[in-house]
């Protein structure tokens, strides 16, 4: 199982990766990497975390992209399924992804 959600913010990059950071400091981060050249500004975050509806640790990849007014994120959600015959996963997928993107919606009021 995997989910992906993505948002375009008007502000910076650097701004954006610092507040992500803080709002999803209840989730374990398991690498961080960053890229900065001039005034583009590329941040990979990738998180894991366990949900209980589906008994198993999800993982959680946000890319950050962007410039000093402009910013792209994605956010993938994976790891949901179990065994070979998992087909659904009661939406830890998908509430996974949308986190950061919420997160940014109510900060940017997109």
């Amino acid at each position: 199982m995997a989910a992906e959600a993505k948002i375009v913010v008007p502000d910076g990059a650097r701004e954006v990766h610092r507040f992500l950071t803080g709002q999803l400091s209840h989730i374990e981060m398991v690498s961080e990497d960053v890229i900065s050249t001039g005034d583009k500004y590329i941040a990979v975050l990738v998180y894991q975390h366990y949900f209980s509806r589906v008994g198993n640790q999800l993982a959680l990849v946000v890319i950050i992209s962007g410039d000093s007014h402009r910013t792209t994120v994605k956010s993938i959600s994976c790891g949901a399924a179990r065994g070979f015959l998992d087909i659904f996963d009661w939406g830890a997928t998908d509430d996974f992804a949308s986190e950061p993107i919420t997160y940014l919606q109510q900060k940017y009021r997109l």
